[in-house]
């Protein structure tokens, strides 16, 4: 079965099946691949959608050492799509997020509340770090993008010019 039939047949169902799509899609999102937009097409989705799994599927895959899946059962597919960019960034260690989620588990904490408590360890709340975060992933877009060589430097120069203007701010 290829990573898009794998990916749809993991959509329908309960959350647990879907990390059957997360870890489809985060072996193909960013690499290019026609089968985000195939995927996103298919599950009548948009590709945005088949992204945030993909970063799940990529957390589970640098977290799965610290922790077991059922624990990663525990919590919902979101935090770990918003975990991604963090440990993408290095803006976070995996043991240092997985910790977190164990306490959370242990403590029955909120979703929203885990997530808040993950960007508080981090060093930053969560709007301090959303100009960031938007820009890593702009950013991120840039460099993956079809746009030609020309145009994708100057956006990428203009870019990083914007974030080293963002971190002098803070």
């Amino acid at each position: 079965m290829n990573n898009v039939n794998l990916a749809v047949s993991g959509y329908i169902g309960s959350e647990r099946r879907r990390w059957i799509t997360c870890l489809a899609a985060a072996r193909f999102v960013g690499s290019y691949s026609p089968e985000t937009l195939e995927t996103a097409t298919r599950l009548r989705i948009d590709s945005s959608t088949v992204e945030n799994f993909a970063a799940a599927g990529k957390t589970w895959s640098v977290l799965k050492s610290y922790m077991t899946r059922q624990d990663r059962e525990k919590l919902r597919i979101s935090v770990f799509t918003f975990c991604w960019p963090l440990l993408r960034d290095g803006q976070a260690r995996p043991e240092v997020i997985a910790e977190i989620m164990h306490e959370a588990i242990a403590e029955r904490v909120k979703m929203k509340d885990l997530t808040n408590r993950i960007a508080a360890e981090c060093g930053k709340s969560i709007r301090e770090q959303g100009p960031l975060i938007s820009l890593n992933r702009l950013l991120s877009w840039f460099e993956r993008s079809n746009l030609p060589y020309e145009k994708r430097q100057a956006g990428l120069a203009h870019l990083r010019d914007l974030r080293k203007l963002i971190e002098e701010v803070e």
